[in-house]
C-alpha cells in the first residue's frame, strides 16, 4: 500500500511546520546576535572611549528601562515619533481650537489703547516696583 505510514501523514507536516517556524526564529536570534557583535567590533576600533562609556546600554537587560522610547502601535522610536509631531499632517495630537467667545474676550476694551501699554512697557524695566504695571500690561 502507498499510503501513510503507522505514525499518520498529517501529524508528521504538522509537525515539519511548527518546527520551520522555531528554525526560522532560531536563524532571526542567530543573525540579530552576529549584527551585534559586528556592531560591537566596529565601536571597538572606531571609537573605543564610546564603547567604554556605553558598554552597560548595549546589553538587552539594560534597554528594558528605555522602553518608553518606543512606541509599540507604529513600531517607531522616540525620535520617530517627535519628527512625526513636527509635521502638520501627520501630528498624533492636536491643539483645541478656541471658541469664538474665548477669542473675543482676549480683544481689548474700547476705552484702552494698546500702543500705550506697549510705549510703557518698553520704557519700564523689570524691578520688583515695575513689575505690578508690567503684569496688568500683559494681561
Amino acid at each position: 500500500m502507498a499510503g501513510p505510514g503507522p505514525g499518520g501523514g498529517e501529524t508528521d507536516t504538522a509537525a515539519e511546520t511548527g518546527g520551520s517556524a522555531q528554525v526560522d526564529q532560531d536563524r532571526e536570534m542567530i543573525v540579530r546576535k552576529d549584527l551585534a557583535v559586528q556592531l560591537e567590533s566596529v565601536l571597538e576600533k572606531k571609537a573605543p572611549d564610546i564603547l567604554t562609556e556605553h558598554q552597560q546600554t548595549l546589553s538587552t537587560s539594560s534597554r528594558k528601562k528605555l522602553e518608553h522610547f518606543y512606541d509599540p502601535v507604529s513600531h517607531k522610536g522616540f525620535i520617530e515619533i517627535k519628527l512625526r509631531s513636527l509635521e502638520v499632517g501627520q501630528q498624533r495630537y492636536h491643539k483645541r481650537k478656541l471658541s469664538c467667545s474665548a477669542a473675543s474676550a482676549a480683544q481689548p476694551s474700547v476705552d484702552e489703547d494698546p500702543s500705550e501699554w506697549l510705549t510703557v512697557i518698553k520704557r519700564m524695566k523689570p524691578s520688583p516696583e515695575n513689575m505690578g504695571p508690567i503684569k496688568t500690561a500683559m494681561e
